[in-house]
């Protein structure tokens, strides 16, 4: 059951410049994710069949998942408030329905992924939304979201990207 997680954690600390400092870190022994220790931690529990929300990491509080079967007109409502200049990531895995395409347009550390982007708000300067579906090394589809809102939308994009691109595949020490 032992997973190395040395080399990934070094390669995140010297890749965000954050020196011997400990930082924060999730890992299910298949994916290892580092954050800065300056974003909150908020975990959630399994919704359904189609996604197990693991956690959220950022600027505010996240309160537990929303969930509303389908035929149900309830809505959830906002789950959190991004003042601004804040952003939240989400990791969930996903489960999609056959037909769902999820061939990578990027490559993360080995790891396909299908990016996309969004403008969320009232005008361009308001919020972005950013997207990735990985494979990850077990074949689960790692889905990550992270919500932003502006004014300085492109310094949070490349927070949240650097984030991302640090997401490590776990392997066994030989």
């Amino acid at each position: 059951m032992g997973r190395a997680v040395r080399w990934p954690l070094l390669w995140a600390v010297l890749v965000l410049g954050i020196g011997a400092s400990r930082l924060p870190a999730w890992t299910d022994g298949n994916v290892l994710i580092i954050w800065p220790d300056s974003l909150q931690y908020s975990p959630h529990h399994e919704l359904s069949r189609r996604v197990e929300p693991q956690f959220s990491i950022g600027m505010v509080d996240v309160p537990e998942w929303c969930f509303v079967p389908a035929k149900d007109t309830r809505a959830c409502g906002a789950r959190y408030r991004l003042d601004p200049d804040t952003f939240v990531i989400t990791f969930a895995y996903v489960y999609p329905p056959p037909g769902v395409p999820t061939e990578g347009n990027e490559l993360i550390n080995g790891m396909p992924a299908l990016f996309s982007s969004a403008e969320a708000g009232l005008t361009p300067t308001d919020g972005r939304r950013l997207s990735w579906l990985m494979v990850t090394p077990d074949g689960r589809k790692l889905m990550v979201m992270a919500d932003l809102r502006g004014p300085h939308l492109d310094e949070m994009d490349q927070q949240v990207r650097a984030i991302v691109e640090g997401i490590q595949p776990v392997r066994a020490e030989p």
